[in-house]
């Protein structure tokens, strides 16, 4: 009854959890009753219980079974793409985001070429941007206009606001890895580790300091997959808070799914390489339900939306083709030639591996692109790319294979699908610039896995100092590479050009091979507007029939001999045709490439070798004589290095690989050519005297010189 009284609220009531009784002062304290003394206290305060009606024996029991669902929500939690509820998506931190975009354009930044370089086409595209000409096969009408924009800007040489662009785009992409590694769910210094690292592998950091169209290629691939992850946690998110993927509206899904076929579209419009994140994205629009709303007006919006760009771009060329610029490939003049231009017929179609056919093995070319990322990112880093990789997959069926099939259709199949030429340094080096949109995925796992390892290491290490050396993992690329990739002192491309040019007369016919030849000639005259009333051009362009109208067309008087069916013009007959009407000089490879060209008279001069006329074969006395000054110039030119722009140059400060080999390459065999025509007269001479001294001297003077500017190519000549 004492406990009745303290409590007010009446005897059956129940006691308050929160608070104890008030104990009542004893001297000392009672023995705790019985648990059966216990249970029969609280029975009498409790209410009787009420008996339970017997079931009927007649009546069948059914077994108790769970509440049933709705079909549609329990396929929905059986979900083949659902994702692991431990691992949710994350947030997107901007300013994440910005900072690695800043650091690695900072860092970018001062290292870009100063002008024009000839690694892979640059020279080409900063010539058909600043022209609006039409570069190469598909003519990446995109990259034109934009890098237009660039040209336009009121700071810096011309080809350097070119450069600035594939700076800017990268350090976008940087951004854009960072926004997928958090939306993945990797922490905000796991992310920007991993998307520095990026920044910093070899291939991506070189990319990163002149004009080419890999960086705008990587932004599109980034973005893509950037919206695409985006469409689906935003699906994947609606279904986990209702169980089913419906909860997100019908109409905002629609809305993006058009404004991502239009991004599609604008990232064609640029590069076909684009192509190859189409099982990725595929992928992720349908778990995040894109199909349902893919329909009716949706479907055709979304496909309008897609080919307005693509189409608009290229429409616009070809009217911005009718201006003749002197960067023109394909001549474009009406639908048929801009459909060539586009499915790159001239390199053998859209599915035409590289236009070298020599057959090369499967597993040699996939263990150097392999060994290609290991060198640019470190084994290390990939080591925790691929657990990544393990991991991501293992959450889910989505962001890991999605990720991994761009990164195995952009590097190993794709080297193998264009039998890359990895076997020297050259070729190596042209199969790496196509390795970036393979790195651009294979970032965005590695920050996974360094998330991954963060949240693992926790219970043994202090996490800020995990999360502090994740989001350092950018240092090891960085100090590897930052001495070797720099190009802030790189004029060898502008020396190439002055070189070729000025070294013949105006009015000259000139003729190339090459792509390094043909790049900075392409900047020199279409840019520079240096080569006045020279004719310059490379012979071996002249099977495409495209080619020969538009030379004939700019240049009337150039004799240019009927192409026998299926065959190309030999340069040999292009010589012959024109030598009484003009200076002709060629490059020294012409002569490898056509043999005839060895039967006429020719002589050294400057990177060339010009064609002299005469009565016949053998018979080049008076010729020599009338040029032999000139040649003496030209000699004692390169062996002092005044004559030329580039003489100074050596292979050994070019990284490795480099695909400027070319050019050290031209000038070692213009000095090799000289000291062969000195040495020749010297011991043809009737009798020595101090004129066949000083050709002797002079001679051993250039050997010398094309040692130091590259010993590959005095070795490979010998």
């Amino acid at each position: 009854m004492a406990k009745g009284r303290r409590d007010r609220r009446g005897p059956t009531a129940p006691r308050p959890p929160a608070r104890e009784p008030e104990q009542e002062p004893q001297s000392e304290p009672q023995p705790e009753p019985e648990p059966r003394e216990r249970a029969s206290a609280t029975a009498a305060h409790a209410p009787e219980p009420q008996p339970e009606p017997e079931p009927d024996p007649e009546q069948e029991q059914e077994p108790q079974s769970e509440p049933e669902l709705d079909p549609d929500l329990e396929r929905a939690d059986r979900s083949f793409f659902s994702r692991d509820p431990r691992f949710p998506f994350g947030a997107v931190d901007p300013r994440a985001s910005v900072l690695a975009t800043a650091f690695a354009f900072a860092v970018d930044l001062p290292r870009l070429a100063p002008t024009v370089t000839v690694l892979g086409d640059s020279a080409v595209f900063v010539s058909s941007a600043a022209t609006l000409g039409v570069p190469q096969p598909p003519g990446y009408p995109l990259y034109v206009f934009l890098g237009h924009l660039f040209s336009k800007l009121p700071f810096g040489e011309l080809a350097w606001r070119l450069h600035l662009m594939s700076a800017v785009c990268h350090a976008l992409t940087v951004g854009l890895v960072a926004a997928i590694a958090m939306r993945l769910g990797a922490g905000r210094a796991a992310a920007i580790g991993g998307a520095l690292a990026l920044a910093f592998s070899q291939a991506f950091f070189q990319g990163s300091h002149y004009a080419e169209v890999f960086p705008l290629d990587d932004f599109f691939t980034a973005l893509l997959l950037e919206r695409a992850v985006a469409f689906w946690q935003a699906s994947s998110q609606a279904q986990a808070r209702s169980r089913d993927r419906a909860d997100r509206p019908l109409a905002a899904r629609r809305r993006d799914l058009v404004v991502f076929g239009a991004l599609v579209g604008v990232a064609s419009a640029h590069h076909q390489m684009i192509a190859l994140t189409a099982p990725a994205l595929a992928l992720l629009l349908y778990a995040g339900g894109a199909l349902p709303a893919l329909r009716g007006r949706t479907l055709l919006a979304g496909l309008a939306a897609f080919l307005t760009p693509l189409l608009g771009s290229y429409a616009l060329l070809l009217r911005l083709a009718g201006r003749h610029p002197f960067s023109s490939w394909g001549d474009l003049h009406d639908f048929d030639s801009a459909w060539t231009l586009a499915t790159r017929h001239d390199y053998g179609g859209l599915f035409s591996p590289h236009i070298d056919q020599r057959a090369l093995d499967a597993s040699e070319l996939a263990i150097a692109w392999g060994e290609g990322v290991a060198r640019h990112f470190g084994w290390a880093l990939v080591a925790v790319a691929v657990f990544g990789l393990i991991v991501t997959s293992r959450r889910d069926r989505v962001a890991g294979p999605a990720l991994g099939s761009v990164v195995l259709l952009a590097g190993p199949l794709f080297a193998i699908a264009n039998r890359m030429q990895v076997g020297d340094e050259h070729g190596l080096a042209f199969a790496e610039r196509f390795s970036t949109q393979s790195e651009v995925p294979l970032a965005v796992l590695l920050a996974l896995g360094l998330g991954e390892l963060v949240r693992v290491g926790r219970a043994y290490v202090d996490p800020p100092l995990l999360r502090l050396a994740a989001g350092l993992a950018f240092l090891p690329p960085l100090l590897t590479h930052a001495g070797a990739v720099d190009l802030r002192e790189d004029r060898r491309g502008l020396a190439l050009a002055h070189d070729l040019v000025d070294a013949t007369p105006d009015g000259a016919i000139v003729l190339i091979t090459g792509d390094a030849s043909n790049g900075a000639i392409l900047y020199a005259c279409g840019v520079e507007r240096r080569c006045g009333e020279r004719r310059i051009f490379s012979p071996g362009q002249l099977h495409m029939d495209w080619r020969v109208e538009q030379l004939r067309r700019r240049w009337p008087d150039l004799v240019i001999p009927e192409r026998p069916s299926g065959k190309p013009i030999h340069p040999r007959d292009l010589v012959v045709a024109n030598l009484a009407r003009r200076p002709i000089y060629v490059a020294p490879q012409l002569l490898d490439l056509d043999a005839g060209l060895r039967e006429l008279q020719l002589l050294p001069e400057g990177l060339l070798v010009h064609m002299l006329p005469s009565s016949g074969p053998g018979t080049n006395e008076p010729a020599l004589a009338a040029e032999k000054a000139a040649f003496f110039r030209s000699a004692r030119g390169l062996a002092s290095g005044t004559r030329c722009e580039g003489c100074g140059m050596r292979r050994s400060a070019l990284p490795w690989p480099s695909l400027e080999t070319q050019v050290p390459s031209l000038y070692a065999l213009a000095m090799i050519n000289h000291a062969r025509m000195l040495t020749a007269w010297a011991q043809g001479a009737e009798a020595p005297g101090p004129e066949q001294e000083e050709m002797l001297r002079l001679s051993e003077v250039l050997q010398t010189r094309a040692a130091e500017v590259d010993e590959e190519t005095v070795k490979r000549v010998r």
